[in-house]
């Protein structure tokens, strides 16, 4: 008698005689134990059982399993269109999925003893073959070698795709970069190596680079700018050289020297050899001075030297009609001026304010000039005399910086000198004022950086 389980539910009547004749047959056999580790097959046409009996006393009890049920997991696992799971007897018969099998022209032809996993090719095939710990059979997982390999095969395409589209983006990126900025930049560069006043600059029109195009659009006008102020600091130099120039043929003008000759000889009449020997050494340093000195500004102190001879060769012209004083304080001496500064307007001082009625004085005063809180900054340079002074309408055209007419080669002292200053030290860096004094007489001022 026996208790039918869930399995023989599905089983027909003539399976259940054949499956109760083996029964028998398994019962009746003489054997000393029925119990045993291994399943056996069992076959009803094409389905397949597994089963494992064993016995205690009178009673006897069989586990049956479909084979379809022990595979069912690795299904799962496997796709159908990936491959299949086939069953094989210890002697290599197959048990399931015979058909897929001779589709595929497999067979299993050799017995394995191994119980470890064994994998080998066959067609286009990927086998694997193992025991199981059931012993009775083995299970032998078919694989589409495709299929298998298919995703290695597409990575691998993938990255040879990935490689070249790098390698792609990468020699365009290097032939942009070539083309629009490193060769502009190079351009550019080679525009600022050949630079010089008579080539043009290079154009760095369509480079497609605004920062580039920018620059050198900026660098032009740099250029320009340059060389606009090259061109201003040459006329500059040509005017300070004419106005020196006028300025020297002013102070060497061929009466003045015929004065001094004409009074040497005045003095050799009259026997004074004491003056003639003054005379023609103060002359004599008078001319070297002013032949000797080619250099923009000289120390006070040569300035004051010369401005001595100067007022000596005057005197000895004029007599006693005029005095002079000069005072330097500590210090100034060895500031650098114009040359001929000064003698310019104590020269205008004797020219028109003695009037060889009344003595007059001529006094010279160089002094530092406090600005900014510190007081060697600047130096002031005084030409006082006690004579008439300035008249208004001279004064006012002086103050205002408007140039007096010539007259008969005279009056051009004063505008020359204030040009000087200008191109030596820039516009609005030399101050010069004009005014006449409260007790009486001219008084010229000037303000000069202490260099």
């Amino acid at each position: 008698m026996y208790r039918p389980t869930e399995i023989f539910q599905t089983l027909t009547q003539n399976q259940l005689v054949l499956l109760n004749k083996h029964l028998i047959q398994k019962i009746t056999a003489p054997k000393t134990s029925f119990y045993t580790d291994a399943w056996e097959v069992l076959m009803f046409g094409k389905n397949v059982y597994f089963y494992k009996s064993f016995h205690t006393g009178s009673h006897y009890a069989c586990c049956f399993i479909p084979a379809d049920n022990i595979i069912q997991p690795l299904k799962n696992i496997i796709k159908e269109k990936d491959g299949f799971i086939s069953l094989t007897s210890q002697n290599g018969t197959v048990l399931t999925n015979k058909e897929l099998l001779k589709q595929h022209h497999i067979e299993f032809s050799r017995k394995s003893n191994s119980d470890s996993y064994e994998t080998y090719n066959k067609g286009n095939n990927l086998i694997i073959s193992g025991a199981l710990i059931m012993g009775a059979f083995y299970p032998q997982i078919i694989l589409s070698k495709f299929r298998a390999y298919e995703k290695i095969i597409l990575l691998q395409f993938i990255l040879v795709l990935a490689v070249l589209l790098v390698a792609v983006i990468l020699f365009t990126s290097i032939f942009y970069m070539k083309k629009h900025v490193l060769t502009p930049i190079k351009l550019f560069l080679e525009n600022l190596a050949h630079l010089d006043d008579s080539a043009e600059t290079i154009s760095l029109k369509d480079t497609n680079l605004l920062e580039l195009e920018q620059a050198n659009s900026q660098f032009k006008n740099l250029m320009r700018q340059i060389k606009k102020l090259k061109i201003d600091i040459y006329e500059k130099e040509l005017e300070k050289q004419k106005t020196m120039m006028n300025y020297l043929q002013l102070q060497i003008r061929p009466h003045f020297f015929l004065n001094c000759l004409n009074t040497i000889y005045s003095m050799a009449q009259t026997q004074l050899y004491e003056e003639i020997m003054k005379m023609s050494m103060i002359t004599s340093n008078y001319f070297r001075y002013i032949f000797q000195n080619t250099q923009d500004l000289v120390p006070v102190k040569n300035e004051l030297e010369h401005i001595k001879n100067y007022m000596e060769i005057q005197k000895m012209r004029y007599g006693d009609t005029f005095s002079y004083e000069i005072h330097a304080e500590e210090g100034t001496e060895n500031i650098r001026i114009p040359p001929i500064l000064i003698q310019t307007f104590i020269e205008n001082a004797i020219k028109h304010s003695n009037t060889f009625d009344d003595p007059i004085i001529i006094r010279t005063d160089i002094a530092w000039m406090t600005a900014g809180g510190n007081s060697h900054e600047n130096i002031q340079i005084q030409v006082m005399d006690t004579g008439c002074g300035f008249s208004e309408d001279i004064l006012q055209s002086l103050n205002s910086a408007i140039p007096l007419e010539p007259q008969n080669g005279h009056r051009i002292g004063i505008t020359n000198a204030i040009q000087r200053l200008n191109l030596l030290y820039g516009q609005g860096e030399a101050v010069i004022t004009f005014s006449n004094l409260p007790s009486g007489g001219a008084c010229v001022t000037i303000l000069l950086p202490a260099i």
